[in-house]
């Protein structure tokens, strides 16, 4: 059963419930592929979903953050208010902590991350790298890992995490999805510390299996979604220079 802790917001009279969060790390890592893991199950669910990924015009070693956006309505941007940071390095507590809420629950890899700063927040530390490195995986692989922590956390199941998993990557992630169930299953769920941070907020949590859903939401990207617009609107012939953040959208016309 997949249970979220909502913030709930009014807007223009509209109650709307959402879930924020936000993952900071190096860039060149996997901080993209986790989060859009979790943009993919968060949609499976039905759940409406945006994603924002913030990274260096560099190919790796800056610092970078992603946003996974959840909410029971239409959104149309992130946010930045998160409900649960996901620390890879230190830069992201020294970074972020402050600039969304400031009782956000923090799970962070205890090799990389000091919490004495940040005793207030509700905290889940795992010695994330180390256990990684202990089963032949790489630094890449450590977001996916976070990304399944949290979602021992929240209370969606394996079945679930492996079928998107295996959908949309049949052959590429083979062993982290192996080193993802593992620390799935090793991960206790903090109970107490979520339930903690549930009356903080003095939020509801509600709950959704993947059995109650009708139709998945489906997941695009920005130069996808620019994509289909171009053949809505007649397109005949596009042309483009490569290597800029728009030229997925010459590759997704290509492959139409």
């Amino acid at each position: 059963m997949s249970k979220l802790i909502w913030t709930t917001n009014r807007k223009e009279g509209v109650l709307m419930n959402q879930f924020t969060i936000l993952m900071g790390g190096t860039n060149g890592y996997g901080i993209n592929d986790a989060c859009i893991l979790l943009c993919r199950l968060f949609g499976r669910l039905g759940y409406h979903v945006y994603g924002y990924n913030d990274f260096p015009s560099v190919i790796k070693g800056q610092h970078q953050h992603a946003v996974v956006r959840i909410a029971s309505q239409k959104i149309t941007a992130h946010t930045l208010e998160a409900d649960v940071v996901l620390a890879l390095d230190q830069e992201t507590l020294a970074l972020h902590i402050g600039q969304g809420r400031p009782d956000a629950i923090v799970i962070v890899d205890l090799d990389k991350v000091s919490i004495a700063d940040y005793f207030r927040q509700p905290t889940i530390g795992y010695p994330l790298t180390q256990k990684v490195k202990a089963t032949g995986g790489t630094n890449e692989m450590r977001p996916l890992c976070m990304a399944a922590i949290l979602c021992k956390q929240l209370g969606i199941q394996w079945s679930l995490i492996e079928e998107v998993m295996t959908k949309h990557h049949p052959a590429e992630f083979g062993l982290e999805l192996e080193l993802m169930h593992q620390l799935y299953d090793e991960v206790k769920q903090a109970t107490d510390g979520l339930d903690t941070f549930k009356n903080i907020l003095e939020t509801t949590a509600i709950s959704r299996t993947d059995s109650d859903v009708e139709t998945p939401f489906p997941v695009m990207n920005g130069c996808q979604a620019i994509s289909l617009g171009l053949l809505q609107s007649g397109l005949q012939a596009y042309s483009a220079y490569p290597m800029t953040p728009t030229s997925p959208i010459l590759e997704y016309l290509a492959g139409l």
